[in-house]
């Protein structure tokens, strides 16, 4: 049953009375709940309000969802309305002296029923009690890549990806109705309800952030992505991103092809051999940047933070050329001349011959 706490002293006084009570145990101005929560619990926690109480850590169990957007003061009605807290106002009133309730992550929470206020405000803030499909999404990886380990990792039919519309997901006018490269990298916690339009929506938003991070104009978003995406493709670790960017970005000044081996990978949509054949690139598709000049249509990849920023702000160099000589390791050589470049090419060449079925 829920008890009934004396009459509220004014704000005020409560105020003083908490402070006081931290000074006397030593706890002075670290005002974080885990110092406070044994302090509350010497006071008789229902002396701070007037509002009813439930004692203890509760019982049963009650799933409760946090909608989107909450804040943490309204939070307190969701807990009253489950059943998980006695009254809305006696939460807030406690859970004014956390700030930490203010970041809140959404979602389905395990709970139990007639928690104390103390403790309902403890297992919030304890992420184990958050239910999610935990998915990490990799640098790098194609659309169907990324559909493909959302339904393993959540359960939703791979199907519902294929049959979501730009308009679904929240997709920006500027990529032209097309996902790819726009499904940020990273790791989300989706809640277990999230369907296959909540999660691609969510990575969506994410990307639009970081290209606002990077302060890139909205006009040059897909343009960015795209650069970014060919320079994730193609590096082989950080050191080699602003090169590569730099690469891209003098060629085409020059009006040369690019080349790049990751567009003609994406095309076919194969991985796990090093370099590309004769056969491979002589595809009529748009993203072939060896028989097509420019950039392609858009992005070939999902690129990360680093590849964004490479994409943005590349190396300074004259290099036109660059070579992977040993993909296990990463090497990568970059040249001026064509010349020079063909040299490169001669060590991947025996590296292949080396490694037999890897090329």
């Amino acid at each position: 049953m829920p008890r009934t706490a004396p009459p509220r002293p004014p704000r005020r006084q409560v105020a003083a009375v908490v402070a006081g009570a931290l000074a006397l145990t030593g706890v002075g101005s670290a005002l974080t709940w885990d110092t406070l929560s044994p302090v509350l619990s010497t006071l008789a926690v229902p002396d701070l309000g007037s509002y009813p109480d439930y004692e203890g850590e509760g019982h049963g169990e009650r799933t409760v969802k946090v909608p989107e957007g909450s804040t943490g003061f309204s939070v307190g009605q969701v807990l009253e309305d489950e059943g998980v807290v006695a009254s809305a106002e006696s939460f807030n009133e406690l859970a004014r002296l956390e700030p930490r309730i203010e970041r809140l992550q959404p979602g389905t929470y395990v709970l139990k029923e007639e928690m104390s206020s103390v403790a309902a405000i403890e297992a919030l803030l304890d992420e184990r009690n958050l239910r999610v499909d935990k998915v990490t999404v990799p640098e790098g990886q194609w659309k169907s890549e990324v559909f493909d380990r959302l339904a393993k990792g959540t359960g939703v039919p791979r199907e519902d990806y294929d049959a979501l519309k730009p308009q679904d997901v929240g997709l920006p006018p500027e990529a032209k109705g097309e996902l790819e490269g726009w499904l940020f990298p990273s790791t989300y916690n989706f809640d277990i309800d999230d369907d296959a339009r909540t999660q691609v929506r969510k990575m969506v938003e994410q990307a639009q952030k970081e290209l606002e991070r990077e302060e890139v104009p909205r006009k040059d978003w897909q343009r960015t992505l795209t650069i970014a995406s060919i320079v994730e493709g193609e590096s082989s670790g950080q050191a080699d991103r602003g090169k590569v960017s730099s690469v891209v970005q003098n060629r085409l000044e020059q009006h040369m092809k690019l080349g790049m081996d990751s567009t003609v990978h994406f095309v076919h949509q194969q991985r796990g051999r090093a370099g590309t054949t004769t056969e491979q690139r002589k595809s009529d598709s748009p993203y072939n940047t060896y028989v097509h000049e420019g950039l392609p249509p858009g992005p070939i990849n999902s690129p990360g933070r680093a590849a964004i920023q490479a994409a943005v702000e590349p190396d300074s160099t004259d290099y036109l050329y660059f070579a992977t000589v040993n993909p296990i390791t990463g090497e990568t050589k970059f040249s001026r001349t064509f010349a020079e470049h063909q040299r490169y090419v001669a060590m991947f060449n025996r590296w292949c011959q080396q490694n037999e079925g890897r090329c």
